[in-house]
């Protein structure tokens, strides 16, 4: 097969996390890589962005062969860490290469009020999704733990009180997500894919069924359409 020559067989051995967004040809993840700013180095299968970013496409290997294909990520410039990959995945799997590609494909006439974030700052959305995404591996970690102790019949309260801390941990991230305005057009897009995407899950936000200001739902829409809004007076202050 011809295109396996641009496909990695294994990942790196710093590159521990892997991207749980799968595509159905290695033409599809490569063009999702080229739509995020990637760039093949020749004879090569690594992919490259301008900030120091490399990435790799990897077969998923079931049972029957070769039926997918994922994106893995990795900084050049830095130590690899858990925090780090798990804000690759995210990107990757809840994002999607529309909303990371924006500012970089943006049309000129855009202004860079719509697409960089104030002060240049970091996008607050993409830490908070990160954040998320590994608060509810630790707390599924703790859950496992407490599993284990009641099982064994041997520190089961220490289990416990991990798992009410990992999960009063992840819930309030999950606030923050939802009361954080992001900075940026795509930074709104990711947060609201990333709930949808918890949701398609099976699983729930806070408070997901309380009607009124006191619901989770609630106070995030009320935050993208403060972020929008914010945008929208960044865009007219640098046009007059």
């Amino acid at each position: 097969m011809t295109q396996a020559d641009r496909v990695l067989s294994t990942p790196p051995t710093n590159t521990p996390v892997d991207t749980t967004r799968r595509f159905e040809t290695l033409k599809d993840a490569e063009d999702a890589l080229m739509e995020q700013g990637f760039k093949l180095v020749p004879n090569t299968c690594n992919w490259i962005d301008a900030d120091g970013m490399d990435a790799g496409v990897y077969p998923v290997e079931e049972a029957y062969g070769v039926s997918k294909y994922r994106i893995e990520y990795r900084a050049l410039d830095a130590t690899p860490t858990r925090r780090r990959f798990l804000a690759s995945a995210a990107f990757a799997s809840v994002a999607g290469a529309g909303s990371l590609a924006f500012a970089a494909a943006a049309p000129n006439d855009v202004p860079k009020a719509v697409t960089v974030p104030r002060h240049s700052r970091p996008e607050p959305a993409f830490v908070l999704i990160a954040d998320k995404l590994a608060g509810d591996i630790a707390h599924g970690e703790a859950i496992d733990a407490q599993d284990e102790a009641d099982e064994r019949g041997i520190g089961i309260d220490e289990a416990d009180d991990r798992c009410c801390a990992a999960c009063d941990a992840v819930n309030a991230i999950d606030w923050k997500l939802a009361t954080t305005p992001p900075t940026t057009l795509a930074g709104i897009a990711a947060v609201l894919r990333f709930a949808n995407e918890i949701e398609d899950g099976g699983m729930e936000w806070p408070h997901t069924d309380t009607i009124g200001r006191e619901g989770w739902h609630y106070q995030l829409r009320a935050t993208m359409a403060a972020a929008i809004e914010a945008l929208i007076k960044a865009e007219r202050a640098m046009l007059s």
